[in-house]
């Protein structure tokens, strides 16, 4: 494996960028941090042996497959991670927490 310096909020604004860009994809879920602020549902993980593990839950249009859409975000996200950290993607979960109106 090479060394890449994995940063995680270089990877996290990555991938957002990546994840939006998805068609069927509206947002990035969030949450509110103690402080009252919104906090994007994304999770990096960097394992030890220096791989990357992604986490994210996002708002998907109505009216489309939601398999469809996490599948295609996806493989967007992948590709993007994979062009940018090659041989450092571990894995990408994806789940759909709410549907956009």
């Amino acid at each position: 494996m090479s060394d890449i310096a994995l940063n995680k909020k270089e990877i996290t604004d990555g991938f957002i960028e990546a994840a939006l860009s998805t068609y069927g994809v509206m947002d990035i879920a969030y949450s509110l941090d103690k402080k009252g602020k919104k906090v994007n549902k994304i999770n990096v993980h960097i394992h030890s042996d220096n791989t990357i593990s992604v986490t994210a839950y996002l708002i998907v249009a109505k009216d489309l497959k939601i398999t469809e859409i996490l599948r295609s975000c996806q493989k967007t996200c992948r590709i993007y991670l994979d062009r940018h950290y090659p041989k450092h993607v571990r894995d990408i979960n994806l789940y759909a927490e709410d549907v956009s109106d």
